[in-house]
């Protein structure tokens, strides 16, 4: 399998867990998010950033945006 098979074969979970773990998320993170607001009160919860990932992953793609 190559790496792009391996990607094209992620799911979108677990592409959102890869974006996290290598810290991508400065071009779309606009730190409106419950995960961001919970960082603020000190009550980590990564399961809201991760959540707010795969939402922005299935949202639509502006006619030209670029990744």
């Amino acid at each position: 399998m190559t790496r792009i098979e391996r990607i094209r074969n992620m799911t979108v979970e677990e592409i959102a867990k890869a974006i996290r773990h290598y810290n991508i998320t400065d071009d779309y993170c606009k730190s409106d998010c419950e995960w961001a607001q919970s960082m603020e009160n000190d009550t980590f919860d990564e399961n809201e950033c991760l959540k707010c990932c795969v939402r922005w992953l299935e949202s639509e793609v502006e006619h030209d945006a670029v990744l």
